[in-house]
C-alpha cells in the first residue's frame, strides 16, 4: 500500500490524494480524505475494492495521481 499527494491537475487548488492498495489500512487512507472534500484517486487489483472508497477507481497504477 502506498499513497501520495499531489498539487497537480486538481483543477481547485486542493491536493489530490492518490492510494495504491485499498485493504484495511489503504482503504482508510483514500475515504478520510475524500470525506474532507479532496479529490481522491484510488488502485487496487481488485477494482471493486477500490470503488467501494467512494474514491475514483483506476484500472492502472501509473496514473493513479493524475486526474481520470
Amino acid at each position: 500500500m502506498a499513497a501520495g499527494v499531489s498539487t497537480t491537475g486538481a483543477g481547485d487548488g486542493k491536493p489530490r490524494v492518490a492510494v495504491t492498495g485499498t485493504g484495511r489500512m489503504g482503504a482508510a487512507m483514500a475515504v478520510r480524505p475524500r470525506e474532507a472534500g479532496f479529490p481522491a484517486t484510488a488502485y487496487n487489483r481488485t477494482r471493486a475494492k477500490a470503488e467501494a472508497t467512494g474514491a475514483t477507481a483506476r484500472g492502472d497504477v501509473c496514473p493513479c495521481g493524475r486526474p481520470p
